[in-house]
Formats: structure tokens, C-alpha cells, sequence
């Protein structure tokens, strides 16, 4: 019961920021990008601009790669894997890591051996 009232106060609280904050997240990204172009164009420094976009490209793939691990938690246990020794659905771990495990431990299906094949072609690992 304690976890049910936990996730849903995380529901409510995701929801609430969302809607109120959202604006205010956009605004305060734009004014830091803003910053750091100019700072870099006044400085010839270009080596902030480059870590600054690098970082928050960074961020925001591996929110994603976290994400799609709780997400898609159902479907990629039941099409993926033969047995659930890493199973995906952790938020602790990213898919493509729990995918990388699988793999070591023999556990994927075809599907999930040509899905880490493409991953590793793409360099995700």
C-alpha cells in the first residue's frame, strides 16, 4: 500500500511540474544557451559552447534510455528474453545496459540478439 501512495504522489507531482513549470524550464534553458553563445562569441571561446550543447544532448538521451527501460518494461520482457535473470523495468539501470546484460547472460531471443546487434552497429554501447 505504502508504494501505491508513493507512486501515485510521484504521479501528481510529475503532472503538477509539468504544468506549471514548463514554461519556466523552456525559458530558463534558452536564457543558459543564450548565455553561453555569448559569452563564447565575446570570449572565441568555443570549447564552453561545445561542452554546454554536448552535456544536454547527454542529459537528455540518457532520460530517454532510462525511460524506454520502465516503459517499455512489459513488451521488452516478453519479446526480448527467455528468462527474466536482468528483466527490464529497473530505474536504476538504463535499457540499453539491462540489454548489454541480457546478452552476456544468454538470455535474448532472436529478436533481442538482432536488436543488440543494431544497437552495437549504432555504437549505443
Amino acid at each position: 500500500m505504502k508504494n501505491k501512495v508513493k507512486i501515485l504522489k510521484s504521479i501528481l507531482i510529475l503532472a503538477i511540474c509539468f504544468l506549471f513549470f514548463r514554461y519556466i524550464i523552456i525559458i530558463l534553458i534558452s536564457w543558459g544557451l543564450i548565455e553561453v553563445i555569448i559569452y563564447s562569441i565575446y570570449k572565441k571561446n568555443y570549447s564552453k559552447l561545445c561542452d554546454f550543447i554536448c552535456n544536454f544532448v547527454l542529459t537528455i538521451l540518457t532520460s530517454i534510455d532510462i525511460l524506454l527501460n520502465i516503459i517499455l518494461q512489459v513488451p521488452a520482457n516478453r519479446l526480448l528474453l527467455t528468462t527474466h535473470k536482468q528483466s527490464f523495468g529497473d530505474p536504476k539501470k538504463r535499457f540499453s545496459e539491462t540489454l548489454k546484460l541480457n546478452f552476456v547472460y544468454n538470455t535474448l531471443k532472436p529478436r533481442g540478439k538482432i536488436l543488440y546487434n543494431i544497437c552495437k552497429k549504432i555504437k549505443l554501447f
